[in-house]
């Protein structure tokens, strides 16, 4: 090469090499990347169906908007709730067989709807629910007005897949 020409070349071969590393670290860094977003996590199920047993029990109850009473309690095995495929479900207190309750499930958003028959005839239980991994909250509030006291009563029972 001229001696003019050359230092052009010289810094032409520097840009290739600057590049072509550049490339690499790119190519790197992203193969890097996707290998490491692979999932840890065990895939979780996403349906309901199974059989989940209590863990805890949470009640908080305010009357007029003063808390009156509130605790959460150990509840392992007390109660215990099966969902099948065809939207049926089991309720039932596997200490006592008699205490059962079954019928017909239905899901709308974060609701939880829960129908059956009792001595009373048709009923309707309907909770908001939430469940990851293994674990399945159903919360249910209720308000009762009596005379001049409202008296609001919020349950939430936690289960866990079985």
């Amino acid at each position: 090469y001229p001696p003019h020409l050359k230092n052009k070349q010289n810094k032409k071969n520097t840009m290739k090499t600057t590049f072509k590393i550049l490339i690499a670290g790119i190519a790197l860094i992203t193969s890097t990347q996707l290998i490491s977003c692979k999932k840890d996590k065990k895939e979780e199920p996403k349906t309901l169906v199974g059989t989940w047993n209590s863990s805890t029990f949470y009640s908080k109850e305010t009357t007029n908007g003063v808390v009156t009473s509130e605790g959460t309690f150990n509840f392992p095995g007390l109660l215990a709730i099966t969902f099948n495929s065809d939207m049926t479900y089991k309720r039932y207190s596997p200490l006592d067989p008699t205490e059962t309750e079954s019928g017909k499930y239905q899901t709308m958003g974060s609701k939880l709807i829960l129908n059956y028959t009792d001595a009373t005839g048709s009923q309707s239980d309907t909770a908001d629910y939430t469940f990851s991994d293994n674990t399945l909250e159903m919360k249910e509030v209720y308000t009762e007005v009596m005379d001049s006291e409202t008296i609001v009563t919020e349950d939430k029972i936690t289960f866990t897949r079985q």
